[in-house]
């Protein structure tokens, strides 16, 4: 077998990533019976999948991918911020930057269905803005009458014919891409000098589940992340790490290709995550056969159902807080209800699975009352 070389700072400090699983689920949320090969660099600390033609990202978000379709499934909240939607906080993380100009433009690449670009709007009604969407989102991001114009495509710099962009946003799109470094070198090709650039990655440190995600190709760290940027020739200019929440924020802008790059070893986080799999896959063949309500939507909930640990008739309800899913059915089947409902009556079912990541585990368990056995948590 050749060596493998990283894609993002070209070390020979590849190693496979090993692991038990077998299966995988999309970030839209679908089984896969098929396991993903990861590798990490020990050098830079990038996490990458395999190359190969098991997901072939043209066909899947033009015409498979459903994340951005449903609304019930977009509108995410920050939580470290109380009550604060995601595309509103995003807007309002990059309002400082922002001149409400028509000679000013912006560009979302990956717009989904909308929610930033509306958002934007909302704030800056004379901005010019501009939309790119590659996916079935198109048909509810083509209807907001306020777009300059809008792109049912992937993105590549080539289709502006030399446009400029003022400020662009790439919200939850990088780790989907088959080589980021490229991309975003790309991407520069119509910034300005003073151009600004906004990104949103989730944070593997935080994101364990990701693991489960074969259409993620890459997996980033803070560390990891600011090797790429450097790598692209970005500099950052502000940064937002998230504790207790699964996204890292960042606004950079043209810089130098940096050298001296942070050593960042990702062994730890990777052992850590596949630790908390594991251990939840072991938890569910506990209670396998007991009624028991999942709180949260995670990954590790289809994952459970597919390779059936869990079966769907045992599953009371699904716990979720969120506004956004109220009076909602999950995949149109399990209820979905707020704790303070599934408290009040559902109070024969004696387990409630966290199916969310870590990060948000301390959150929810301090709200739990002491009489119910608590499950998916690191023992």
């Amino acid at each position: 077998m050749n060596a493998i070389c990283c894609p993002l700072c070209a070390s020979g400090e590849v190693k496979i990533i090993d692991t038990s699983l077998s299966g995988s689920v999309t970030s839209d949320f679908r089984y896969l019976d098929h396991v993903f090969e990861y590798m990490h660099c020990e050098n830079c600390g990038y996490i990458f999948r395999e190359q190969n033609k098991e997901i072939d990202n043209k066909e899947y978000y033009t015409h498979g991918y459903e994340l951005q379709i449903h609304t019930d499934k977009t509108e995410r909240m920050i939580f470290e911020i109380e009550a604060a939607g995601y595309a509103d906080y995003l807007a309002d993380y990059f309002s400082e930057h922002l001149e409400n100009s028509r000679a000013k433009t912006f560009l979302d690449i990956g717009a989904g269905k909308g929610s930033l670009v509306e958002s934007v709007h909302n704030s800056f009604p004379d901005l010019s803005i501009f939309a790119v969407e590659p996916s079935r989102a198109f048909n509810n991001l083509k209807e907001k009458k306020f777009l300059m114009d809008c792109y049912n495509s992937f993105f590549c710099s080539a289709d502006f014919d030399g446009k400029f962009f003022d400020y662009i946003t790439l919200i939850e799109v990088l780790e989907h891409v088959l080589s980021p470094r490229k991309f975003l070198k790309d991407i520069k090709n119509i910034m300005r000098e003073d151009s600004l650039l906004m990104i949103s990655v989730p944070n593997v440190s935080n994101d364990k589940y990701d693991f489960l995600s074969p259409d993620h190709i890459s997996r980033f760290t803070a560390e990891s992340a600011t090797n790429l940027f450097k790598t692209a020739g970005f500099e950052i200019v502000k940064s937002n790490i998230f504790q207790n929440s699964a996204t890292m924020l960042f606004i950079v802008k043209k810089g130098k290709t940096a050298g001296g790059l942070k050593r960042a070893n990702s062994s730890a986080i990777i052992k850590s995550a596949l630790d908390l799999i594991y251990g939840a896959i072991e938890d569910a063949k506990k209670i396998a056969s007991e009624k028991t309500a999942m709180y949260g939507q995670g990954l590790i909930l289809d994952y459970l159902i597919g390779q059936k640990i869990i079966k769907l008739d045992n599953i009371v309800c699904i716990i979720d807080d969120n506004e956004t899913f109220k009076n909602k059915k999950w995949k149109g089947v399990v209820g979905i209800v707020s704790l303070n409902i599934f408290l009040d009556g559902y109070r024969n079912v004696p387990n409630i699975f966290l199916a969310m990541n870590e990060c948000y585990h301390s959150r929810v368990m301090d709200r739990i009352p002491d009489n119910y056995k608590i499950w998916g948590v690191r023992r």
